[in-house]
């Protein structure tokens, strides 16, 4: 498989630990209008229907997932297993990240070339996702309500033209 294409990894293990849906179809239109196709992968809670976009939601084994990763010019997504494999494989990846478990897993100390985090620092990181602003179960923590969908699309710009390394 050649590496034409873009992972979008919208989901994650708790709502709550994602950016919204308004902002993630906003993710998802720039990349499926500037770099071609686009792979989504999730369990099945997001049905993106964009051009460009081949939604495998809940369609994809772990192992067919991995594969189809490993083949990508770029990953983009929420802190989890998936984008973990990604960079770890050596695939260029965007990781959107939560304060919850800020540091646990991402970012590590040490700088990886081909990860880029996003994230808004807040006094209150590492708090386990025990948000003492916001009803986890109601709203989304401000730690990922701050981060904007334009954020994210500059992110991913400044990252693939190398004007930011690393973390």
């Amino acid at each position: 498989m050649p590496k034409d294409y873009v992972v979008f990894l919208p989901e994650t293990t708790a709502l709550y630990r994602a950016l919204s849906y308004d902002k993630l179809l906003e993710i998802l239109k720039f990349l499926s209008i500037n770099f071609g196709q686009v792979v989504v992968l999730s369990k099945n809670r997001y049905k993106f229907d964009l051009p460009n976009t081949l939604n495998l939601s809940g369609k994809t084994s772990l192992l067919e997932a991995m594969y189809i990763i490993s083949n990508a010019r770029l990953v983009v997504g929420h802190e989890t297993g998936l984008v973990h494999f990604s960079y770890l494989y050596g695939i260029p990846t965007i990781c959107i990240l939560g304060g919850g478990h800020y540091g646990r897993f991402v970012p590590w100390p040490e700088n990886i070339p081909n990860l880029y985090v996003i994230s808004k620092s807040m006094s209150c990181f590492r708090c386990n996702w025990r948000c003492k602003f916001v009803n986890l179960e109601e709203k989304r923590p401000p730690c990922l309500e701050n981060i904007s969908s334009d954020e994210v699309i500059e992110a991913i710009r400044d990252f693939l033209s190398n004007k930011k390394e690393g973390i």
